[in-house]
């Protein structure tokens, strides 16, 4: 059943991507992205599927209707304490936030290399911290509210999800700029900042900031000491290669340009 959804994915995006009505293209995105139900895994990997082949031959386009469905969701208000309660503890708006930065990063590994450096940093990168720095501040918001009213619910899950979902994202892009012809000169603005964000899910002490990720992962421990963690500090006038370094930690399967 699994490899026939994949399958079924990757044909609707393949027809998108031959498609040369870009009016229908257009409006076949908006659709995917609004009714998508972000809650149910399998959709949210169908969309991922689908819109990322999807950019192959219509890059610009693609990150335009993210931007765009990105930007009507930020508009969306949730007014009342209640009500943020119920859409955090049920995570909806989480959920499409990282299948947004998902999608983003999956774009990366689907882009054609001559488009792919032009647009890697401001329309892809840019816009999926965007969504990161969004969903933190969603979580803060939760968490005191919690704290507030002395309520017991724990925000760890959500937490390591969002970071696991952020290194995910660093592993693609960076492995799609890496095959590029002009990697070599390529300087990566966002990348010390990715190095930080990364480095935040890791103690000194050589744990991780993720509970059993080690068994859902690798299925062996992580650990960093202090000497390892300088090391990574010091990558950051390298080339973006020192972030697949630390990515490899948790997704030791990197991805391959499609």
């Amino acid at each position: 059943m699994v490899c026939s959804l994949s399958f079924l994915y990757k044909a609707v995006g393949t027809s998108l991507t031959a498609c040369q009505d870009l009016v229908h293209v257009k409006s076949q995105i908006h659709t995917f992205l609004k009714t998508t139900d972000y809650m149910e895994a399998p959709e949210r990997q169908g969309v991922i599927s689908i819109l990322a082949v999807c950019a192959e031959s219509h890059l610009d386009l693609t990150l335009k209707a993210f931007q765009e469905f990105g930007a009507a969701m930020s508009k969306v208000k949730i007014s009342g304490f209640i009500s943020r309660l119920k859409d955090y503890h049920h995570g909806t708006r989480g959920k499409t936030r990282r299948t947004l930065m998902l999608t983003y990063s999956n774009v990366a590994v689907h882009a054609l290399e001559e488009q792919l450096l032009s647009r890697v940093e401001a329309d892809i990168t840019g816009n999926v911290l965007h969504h990161y720095r969004t969903s933190c501040q969603t979580l803060l918001i939760a968490v005191l509210h919690f704290v507030f009213w002395g309520l017991g619910i724990t925000v760890t899950n959500k937490d390591m999800h969002l970071k696991l979902t952020l290194i995910q994202n660093v592993t693609e892009i960076s492995c799609a700029i890496l095959e590029t012809r002009d990697s070599q000169e390529f300087e990566f603005s966002y990348k010390l900042e990715l190095l930080g964000y990364m480095l935040l899910g890791t103690s000194l002490k050589g744990t991780t900031g993720f509970p059993g990720i080690s068994s859902s992962l690798q299925g062996n421990s992580c650990h960093w000491t202090s000497e390892q963690t300088q090391t990574i500090f010091d990558l950051g006038g390298k080339p973006v290669s020192s972030l697949i370094s630390v990515s490899k930690v948790y997704f030791p399967f990197l991805p391959r340009r499609k």
